[in-house]
């Protein structure tokens, strides 16, 4: 059983008494190649089940779990669907962290999209790309790489700065 606690400034997880994942130590371990605290929050908490067979779920899933919370079935890499959906009982309290923001929803309506992009060529994934982000999207790329079906996961967040007139940072 998972609690929550939403005092202010309150940056741990806990579960059954115990500290799952304090936000500090995921701040300050954030440019660590070899000790990531989110990376091992994720393997050794909310997908041990798939770390330990060496599966792997596909990104968008991952994304909603993260997100709003959306269980997952770990035996099909699926949603899992329960009929409760919108209370705490029906979430996978491991993820939802940022439940109150996107306002968690049926899970029949998902945050994500997935796209098959086998049969897209340049110009169309462009286009694709361009529509997205131009109703306000975040993008989460998923690739593999010599046909091995081991995927690489790229996420691509942004911010609407010219609605409010402030001009895009040069790098």
């Amino acid at each position: 059983m998972y609690k929550r606690e939403t005092k202010p400034n309150q940056t741990k997880l806990v579960v059954n008494g115990e500290t799952a994942f304090d936000l500090q130590e995921a701040i300050n371990t954030k440019n660590s190649q070899t000790d990531s605290a989110l990376f091992k929050y994720f393997r050794e908490k909310v997908f041990k089940d798939l770390s330990s067979k060496g599966h792997g779920i596909m990104s968008d899933i991952a994304l909603d779990l993260f997100i709003n919370g959306y269980r997952i079935n770990y035996e099909k890499g699926q949603y899992q669907n329960p009929t409760d959906t919108t209370t705490d009982k029906g979430k996978a309290m491991a993820g939802a962290f940022f439940q109150d923001i996107f306002k968690r929803g049926s899970e029949a309506t998902h945050l994500t999209k997935r796209y098959d992009l086998k049969n897209m060529d340049i110009v169309q994934f462009g286009e694709l790309i361009k529509q997205e982000l131009k109703s306000g999207k975040a993008l989460g790329l998923s690739h593999t790489y010599n046909n091995n079906h081991i995927s690489h996961v790229i996420n691509v967040w942004g911010a609407d700065l010219i609605s409010q007139e402030k001009s895009l940072p040069s790098t």
